[in-house]
């Protein structure tokens, strides 16, 4: 239900895309980020693909290899930066991460009727950020101001810790437009 309470929003990388997709991007850019090539991406990776087949086949079985890569992967440097389970899932967990990982953003976004001001990090490492503009776009109003943030991150850090200077000058600016 909407609220009529709500004048307008300002989002910090708003993820277009389901978490699924997310994550998958995220953690190629996360591996990347610290170091590793292209054969642990492309284990990383293609492991979270068979994960995620497994998980949204209807009644699946029990995958016995699969399991054990999974455990197998766990001693791996890379592992922390897969964002996997262990092990695979049982009913009730499976059903709680194909509700949370396959949710789609963009029937929600389509939905938002107030002025929004949305901001990226141009070199954002969790939430693709083209993507996510796309899905923004789609079906929006002009109601809708997107900006990115030339070299800033997630958080809109820039590469030396620093908030970026350009979001809290262009914030005030658009919250004074919409006083008015």
């Amino acid at each position: 239900m909407a609220s009529s309470d709500v004048a307008f929003l300002v989002l910090i990388a708003s993820t277009g895309v389901t978490p699924s997709e997310q994550m998958m991007y995220a953690v190629e850019r996360q591996l990347r980020l610290v170091g590793y090539g292209d054969d642990v991406v492309a284990r990383a990776l293609g492991l979270r693909r068979r994960f995620e087949d497994w998980i949204n086949t209807t009644a699946p079985e029990p995958d016995e290899q699969l399991a054990a890569e999974l455990s197998a992967a766990t001693d791996e440097p890379w592992w922390p930066q897969a964002w996997l389970p262990p092990s695979l899932l049982d009913e009730q967990s499976r059903r709680l991460w194909i509700e949370e990982m396959d949710f789609d953003p963009r029937p929600v976004f389509a939905q938002v009727r107030v002025p929004t001001l949305l901001f990226y990090g141009q070199d954002d490492s969790w939430t693709p950020v083209e993507p996510s503009i796309a899905a923004w776009r789609a079906g929006r109003s002009d109601k809708t101001e997107i900006v990115v943030i030339p070299h800033a991150e997630h958080d809109l850090r820039l590469p030396d810790g620093s908030l970026a200077g350009d979001y809290p000058r262009i914030l005030v600016d658009w919250l004074r437009r919409q006083a008015c």
